[in-house]
C-alpha cells in the first residue's frame, strides 16, 4: 500500500491539508459514504505513526469504524451485522480495498482542485460573477463585477494571469450587456485590448522558454502565430509599456539577433527596476534566460558579459529568488563564484561562500565549498592553500569532480610541476572514459586536456604556431577554459 498513488499523494500533505481533507471527506456533500473517510483517516495515522499501512490493518479499522456495512452509503441509520456465513472472503476484500483506495484518490484530488480554486481570490470572483450571469441576477452581478475588478487589481503582480483576468472579467461584462442589450457599454475596445496583452504575454514567454529548448537540443519547432505578433509589436508598441510583455519581448530579440547588446542592455535594466510586479517564478526564470546568455557570450570570449550576469547573480541573490526550497544547486553555486572571479571580484566570492553555503544541499556541500575556496586561493596565486583544499574534496558528482580536475590543471601548469601534470592529464582522460563522461562536457573536457598539452609542448619562439594555435583555441565551440589557454599564449 505505501507504494500506492493515494498514499504517495496524502505522504506530501502537510498537517492542515490532511485536517481540511478529513472535512472534507465527512461531507456529504463532497462524499456520500464512510469508508473513504476511514480509509483516509486509517492513512493519515499511519503517516503521523511513521508506520507502512496493510491491507488487513487498513481492512480491520474500517470494519471496526463501521462494522458489516463498512462500504455502503450513509443513510441515517445503524449498520447491520452481516451473518457469517455472508461475510466477504479475504480477497473479496482485497478487490473492494483496492476500489475503496482509487474511490480515496478521486476524492482528494477534488478536494487539492478546490483548495487550489479557493487560494486564487480573482478566479474564485470571476466564476462568481459567470454564476450570477447565468442566473439572471442584475443587481449582484453589477456589484460583483467591480468587486472582482478590485480584487485583480489589489494583487501585486502584473503578469500573464493578471491581464489573463482583465480580459476575463471584461468578456463577462460583455457576455451580460449583450444579453442585456446595453450595446452603449459593450466596451469591445477594452476587451480586445485586455485580450492582446493576455495573449501577448503568454506567448512571448512560452517562446523564450521555445527559443532557449531549440538552443540546448538544436531542434525547430512551429512557431504559430509569433512572428506575426512580433511584427505587431514593432510597428505599434504600445504593448511593450507593460512589463509583462516587454521582458520576453526584449529577452526573444536576445537569442535571434547577432548584435543583441542593445536588446540586453533594455532587458536587464527593465527586469531589475520592474522585477516587482512579476512573481518570484517568472522572476527565477527571466533572471535564469539572461545568466544562460551572458554565459553563453562569454564562452564566445565576450567578457563585457561577466559583469552584467554577475550584476543578474547578485539581483537573484538579493530578492532571493535564487534560493529555491532553501536551496541553491551546486552548479548553480559554482557558476556565481567562477563569473565573480572572471571581473576580480575575489573578496564578494569569498563572502558569497560563507553567507550562502548553509543553502548547498549536504551531500553537495563541503565537496563545493572546498573546490571554491582552491578557486580563489588559486586566484590570488596561494597555490599551497589551493592544493589543500582539493585534498580535502571529496564528490561523487562528475561535474564537481571535473571542475576540480580542471582546478588542478592550472595549478600544475602555473606551478611548472610538469611531471604531476602529464600524470593529471593521463588520469583525467581515463576518468572521462570510466565514468562515461557524455555530449557537451565529454568535448569540453577532452578539449582542455588537449589543448593543455598542446601548450606544454608548443615552442613559445615559433610565432606562426603560437598564432596559429592561438587561432584553433578561439575556433573551438566547447571549451570552458579558453580564456587561460589563450592567456597562456598572451
Amino acid at each position: 500500500m505505501k507504494n500506492s498513488a493515494i498514499y504517495q499523494l496524502l505522504s506530501a500533505f502537510s498537517p492542515a491539508e490532511s485536517k481540511n481533507l478529513l472535512l472534507w471527506l465527512e461531507s456529504p456533500v463532497h462524499n456520500r459514504r464512510e469508508a473513504p473517510l476511514f480509509l483516509g483517516q486509517y492513512l493519515l495515522q499511519c503517516l503521523k505513526n511513521k508506520q507502512n499501512p496493510e491491507e488487513s490493518a487498513a481492512w480491520a479499522f474500517i470494519i471496526s469504524k463501521q462494522p458489516g456495512d463498512a462500504l455502503k452509503e450513509r443513510r441515517g441509520r445503524p449498520a447491520k451485522q452481516q451473518p457469517r456465513s455472508e461475510r466477504p472472503s479475504d480477497q473479496q476484500n482485497a478487490v473492494q480495498l483496492r476500489l475503496l483506495m482509487s474511490e480515496l484518490l478521486h476524492l482528494t484530488e477534488d478536494f487539492m482542485v478546490y483548495q487550489h480554486r479557493q487560494l486564487h481570490e480573482v478566479r474564485h470572483a470571476i466564476d462568481l460573477l459567470a454564476c450570477y450571469r447565468e442566473k439572471g441576477l442584475d443587481k449582484p452581478f453589477e456589484k460583483n463585477i467591480h468587486q472582482a475588478q478590485q480584487v485583480n487589481q489589489r494583487q501585486p503582480y502584473r503578469h500573464t494571469t493578471f491581464w489573463d483576468a482583465q480580459a476575463d472579467i471584461a468578456f463577462e461584462w460583455y457576455q451580460y450587456a449583450g444579453n442585456k442589450r446595453k450595446t452603449e457599454q459593450l466596451h469591445l475596445e477594452e476587451l480586445a485590448q485586455q485580450s492582446d496583452m493576455a495573449y501577448a504575454a503568454r506567448k512571448l514567454r512560452e517562446a523564450c522558454l521555445a527559443i532557449t529548448y531549440q538552443t540546448v537540443y538544436k531542434n525547430t519547432m512551429d512557431q504559430g502565430l509569433l512572428p506575426a505578433l512580433l511584427t505587431y509589436l514593432e510597428q505599434s508598441p504600445r504593448l511593450l509599456e507593460v512589463p509583462a510583455i516587454a521582458l520576453y519581448f526584449y529577452c526573444y530579440q536576445l537569442f535571434t539577433h547577432e548584435q543583441s547588446f542593445a536588446w540586453f542592455e533594455r532587458f536587464k535594466t527593465l527586469l531589475l527596476e520592474q522585477q516587482h510586479l512579476l512573481p518570484p517564478d517568472e522572476q527565477r526564470t527571466l533572471h535564469l534566460l539572461g545568466i544562460n546568455y551572458c554565459i553563453l557570450k562569454i564562452n564566445q570570449t565576450h567578457r563585457e558579459y561577466c559583469q552584467e550576469a554577475l550584476d543578474l547573480y547578485q539581483s537573484g541573490l538579493k530578492s532571493g529568488i535564487l534560493v529555491e526550497n532553501g536551496v541553491i544547486s551546486h552548479m548553480a553555486f559554482n557558476n556565481i563564484v567562477s563569473i565573480a572571479l572572471k571581473v576580480n571580484a575575489t573578496q564578494w566570492a569569498h563572502d558569497f561562500i560563507r553567507q550562502y553555503d548553509i543553502y548547498l544541499e549536504k551531500k553537495h556541500r563541503s565537496a563545493t565549498v572546498c573546490m571554491n575556496l582552491a578557486r580563489i586561493y588559486h586566484i590570488q596565486k596561494n597555490y599551497a592553500a589551493a592544493l589543500r583544499e582539493l585534498a580535502q574534496f571529496d564528490s561523487r558528482d562528475q561535474a564537481n569532480n571535473l571542475l576540480a580536475r580542471s582546478l588542478q590543471i592550472k595549478i600544475y601548469y602555473e606551478t611548472e610541476d610538469l611531471d604531476a601534470l602529464e600524470l593529471h592529464l593521463q588520469s583525467m582522460q581515463l576518468f572521462i572514459r570510466r565514468q562515461r563522461v557524455i555530449g557537451y562536457h565529454k568535448t569540453n573536457y577532452l578539449n582542455i586536456i588537449r589543448y593543455t598539452k598542446k601548450l606544454m609542448l608548443h615552442n613559445p619562439n615559433d610565432k606562426a604556431a603560437r598564432q596559429a594555435l592561438r587561432e584553433s583555441i578561439r575556433a573551438e565551440t566547447h571549451l570552458t577554459e579558453k580564456e587561460w589557454l589563450l592567456d597562456k599564449l598572451a
